[in-house]
């Protein structure tokens, strides 16, 4: 079977090239390198995974078992992980696309697991789904706290993250790629 994960730079630089839109590509970016901050992981961190899939999904991003960035190439739309309470607030989201299943340490707590909701084409987050206590930033701490290391950690491509982090190196990659 073909391992649908691409790990060196190349596969990287490549998949980029599916991406028509630097200006989107640039924000979406934005969001991985916010990631990164929130959560203050490092790239050798075992709990962190920027990878790269063949298929439908651009430079997904999770932290431990549970993706928290994700985008489709149907559309220049994202993805990111907040609790459930903020599922109904279509005032600051797009709708709910994907319900996590309970992780066993959440049933051993009784915790309730989030959901990935939809952002807009312009990767806008508004302030009150990054800020609340059920919002972006809070879920991403909680999700890196969970666990000491992602079972997608052999997924990890360091050249997504090191395009978030390094901007010299996101620009010449940007430029490379987009003209």
């Amino acid at each position: 079977m073909r391992d649908t994960y691409m790990i060196d730079e190349n596969s990287f630089i490549d998949h980029l090239r599916l991406c028509e839109d630097r200006e989107w590509a640039e924000k979406y970016f934005n969001l991985i390198a916010e990631v990164i901050n929130i959560t203050g992981l490092q790239s050798t961190d075992p709990r962190i995974v920027t990878s790269v899939i063949r298929g439908n999904v651009y430079f997904p991003v999770s932290v431990n078992n549970r993706y928290v960035l994700v985008s489709s190439k149907k559309h220049y739309g994202a993805y990111i992980t907040c609790q459930r309470q903020l599922s109904d607030r279509t005032d600051l989201h797009l709708g709910v696309w994907f319900d996590f299943k309970q992780l066993s340490s959440e049933k051993a707590n009784g915790d309730i697991p989030p959901v990935m909701v939809a952002v807009d084409e312009n990767l806008n987050i508004p302030q009150e789904l990054r800020g609340s206590i059920y919002g972006w930033n809070r879920t991403l701490l909680i999700e890196t706290r969970r666990a000491k290391a992602s079972p997608y950690r052999k997924y990890h491509n360091l050249y997504v993250y090191k395009a978030a982090k390094d901007l010299d190196y996101r620009s010449a990659v940007f430029n490379l790629v987009f003209g």
